[in-house]
């Protein structure tokens, strides 16, 4: 399953990441990478879930 997200309020971006957060171990990078995002304007992510429960993010 992949979900297109696409970040332009800042808002919206804490919120994401905060939920990210719960669900990934090193949120220090998709904090940092959401942020470079979010100084664009625009960014277009996706956030990748195996059957295993796991999730990987890429834009």
């Amino acid at each position: 399953m992949s979900v297109q997200v696409l970040v332009t309020m800042e808002w919206e971006l804490l919120s994401l990441v905060s939920k990210i957060e719960e669900l990934v171990m090193d949120s220090r990078i998709l904090f940092e990478y959401f942020m470079f995002g979010h100084q664009t304007k625009t960014k277009y992510c996706s956030i990748l879930t195996t059957k295993e429960g796991t999730f990987r993010l890429t834009c």
